[in-house]
């Protein structure tokens, strides 16, 4: 997919989806979307290599919380096709979590496109609050007291 089909998805992605408050161009090739609730994914077009990847920062995981998220990261990264092909990552200098898929951009519609959106934003809402409240997303407490 070219930069200017890329171009035109963005473009029709605000108007088309009453979720999503702004789109953004961060530089050329990436874009912020912002959704009603204040959640942010971004978008990111590679074309040289024929890709898309879609991302969102979940923070940094509360250190009482360690274990037991990067547990669930793996098991969730564990799932790979089941998800979409979703990954959980730790990110840069503060090794704060985020949650990215790829997908290849041949072919890509409007329609993928806000799927994708959407599983990551409603996945990242879901793991933000996971990592505030294990208990209340039902993961076990890790297991004697071990911490990373």
């Amino acid at each position: 997919m070219g930069t200017s089909e890329m171009d035109r998805l963005i473009a029709e992605l605000g108007p088309s989806w009453s979720d999503v408050h702004a789109v953004v161009e961060a530089r050329p090739g990436a874009w912020a979307v912002q959704f009603a609730d204040g959640r942010t994914v971004g978008i990111e077009h590679e074309p040289e290599a024929a890709r898309v990847v879609i991302s969102a920062g979940l923070g940094q995981v509360p250190e009482e919380h360690r274990l037991t998220i990067y547990a669930a990261m793996l098991n969730f990264n564990a799932l790979g096709s089941e998800v979409g092909g979703a990954r959980l990552s730790l990110v840069g200098i503060a090794r704060e979590a985020e949650l990215s898929a790829v997908m290849a951009d041949t072919d890509l519609t409007l329609v993928g496109l806000r799927a994708a959106l959407g599983f990551i934003a409603d996945s990242a809402r879901a793991w933000t609050n996971m990592m505030r409240d294990p208990g209340a997303a039902g993961l076990p407490p890790p297991p004697g007291g071990l911490r990373v």
